[in-house]
């Protein structure tokens, strides 16, 4: 394999290219790895629980650049970081989220954390640039959209008029009214449809680049891979209590995918 990049060119889906990655990870460690990380930077490669299944817990724990796999795969699926890590903790692999890190800073420091988040202010002090992240986890929302899954019919009544009534029943008496108001119905299919919507957490962070990323972009979310570098003191303002935020060291990161893989 004197070109692991294009020997994963040749194989058009994740499945085979991973296959082939785990054929040539038996005749050399190095050239296998060099295959899967080929195969996983092409993009579109999913498989995270192909590389959770034991095969590759010995690379995935020793490379340096495992958790830059790891990141770009967790992105793929569409960036469902608090899912997938469930998945990475059943394998003791040495990524952690940042709530832990956030609340025990001394037990993670120096650790490896994988965050979604949604990059907000990027400030240049010294020609050191510091971005402040705003971590998002996905929830599920239903919502009701047109479509052929069930029927549904609404009506509401308005109109003008008068009516009158005379009744001898307790004598001779009689009465008279106005009315108004509108009627209308609609009617229709619809289908119930299930989005995830990325929500912030609250918990906020301070994340270090090693130089100015214009593709690192305010507005946008990405898939962070970063090491924890402990908290720091901001001052309140007001008068208000000093405020303890996370610092983060960014490694990565990758925009995820707009589908969600489970």
């Amino acid at each position: 394999l004197a070109d692991p990049v294009a020997y994963a060119a040749r194989f058009r889906r994740s499945e085979t290219c991973e296959q082939a990655a785990r054929n040539a990870l038996a005749v050399s460690r190095n050239k296998g790895w060099e295959v899967l990380r080929a195969c996983v930077k092409r993009g579109q490669f999913t498989l995270l629980r192909r590389l959770l299944d034991g095969a590759w817990d010995a690379e995935l724990q020793s490379r340096p650049d495992a958790g830059l796999v790891v990141a770009e795969v967790v992105a793929a699926r569409g960036g469902d970081v608090q899912g997938d890590l469930n998945l990475i903790r059943q394998r003791r692999l040495p990524i952690f989220a940042l709530g832990p890190a956030a609340t025990h800073p001394d037990l993670y420091r120096g650790r490896l954390l994988l965050l979604r988040a949604r990059v907000g202010d990027v400030k240049l002090e010294k020609g050191k640039p510091t971005a402040r992240l705003a971590e998002i986890t996905l929830a599920a929302q239903t919502r009701f959209v047109e479509g052929e899954s069930r029927w549904r019919s609404s009506r509401t009544s308005s109109g003008e008029g008068s009516a009158s009534v005379r009744t001898s029943k307790y004598g001779n008496a009689s009465a008279e009214g106005r009315y108004s108001g509108r009627s209308e119905s609609t009617s229709g299919y619809e289908r119930k449809r299930t989005d995830n919507a990325a929500i912030e957490t609250g918990v906020e962070a301070l994340a270090r680049l090693a130089r100015a990323d214009p593709f690192f972009e305010p507005g946008r979310e990405y898939v962070v891979l970063a090491r924890f570098d402990g908290v720091h003191e901001i001052p309140g303002e007001d008068g208000d209590s000093p405020e303890s935020m996370p610092v983060l060291s960014v490694i990565g990161y990758a925009e995820p995918s707009a589908s969600i893989v489970e």
